[in-house]
């Protein structure tokens, strides 16, 4: 196998490790979760959800041969799926928005600027599997994976009186672990988290901004919401 850069970065590194032990954990629970109950939970659904989302400390590579790190403030995630359940399975699509504002950059960026934000907008197919927390109980946990396309990913820094922006789309897998407790026949209260590893990327520049930057993007969220069943 050839080894190439992107493979020996250690931020991927660390997310494939990440993916393969939550993929190991999710075959696991697979294995020794209690079978279906009788009654049938087959149904369409449709979600909302929102909450805080953070990054890890990103360090901005540009084409022009300067570097530094980038700090970002936890800030808002949101989004909305629609779905279908199958027993204890649920697979479904959903649409989601990220925004992290900067908190700090080094001097030595290129733009000169230390305010801006990293976003993106993201489309994604999930299949996600739920057991009994509590046999018998009104809640439930999951866990599932989902393949990603990000439509719309872009780092904004702000400069007076205009911004410099770069931006591409990306393909990824997220990680997403969560609980659901139902309130009614039809509503049930959800609370998860969710991890979008995707590593390195590079986007191009914009308008005035010149070349391109690699910069690595790994996104967390903890997030609420409501899911209403068609039944």
């Amino acid at each position: 196998m050839t080894l190439t850069k992107n493979t020996l970065n250690p931020r991927n590194r660390s997310a494939t490790v990440w993916t393969l032990l939550f993929t190991h954990t999710l075959a696991l629970t697979l294995a020794t979760a209690p079978h279906a109950r009788a009654e049938s939970n087959n149904s369409f659904y449709a979600s909302i959800y929102g909450g805080i989302g953070g990054l890890a400390e990103t360090n901005t590579r540009f084409s022009t041969g300067s570097s530094g790190d980038v700090d970002f403030d936890p800030s808002f995630t949101g989004g909305g799926a629609l779905g279908y359940a199958w027993n204890r399975w649920r697979f479904e699509g959903d649409l989601t928005y990220r925004t992290n504002e900067i908190s700090g950059a080094a001097n030595s960026l290129p733009t000169g600027s230390s305010n801006g934000d990293f976003s993106s907008l993201s489309l994604a197919a999930n299949a996600l599997y739920e057991f009994d927390l509590i046999p018998g109980g009104r809640a439930r946990t999951y866990l599932g994976l989902g393949l990603v396309y990000v439509q719309e990913i872009d780092i904004d820094f702000e400069l007076s009186p205009d911004e410099v922006s770069y931006s591409d789309s990306e393909f990824g897998v997220q990680l997403i672990g969560g609980a659901a407790y139902r309130l009614s026949d039809r509503w049930e209260l959800l609370t998860d988290l969710r991890y979008l590893p995707l590593g390195s990327i590079s986007l191009d520049g914009e308008r005035s901004a010149d070349g391109s930057v690699d910069a690595d993007y790994d996104h967390w969220s903890l997030n609420v919401g409501l899911r209403y069943r068609f039944r």
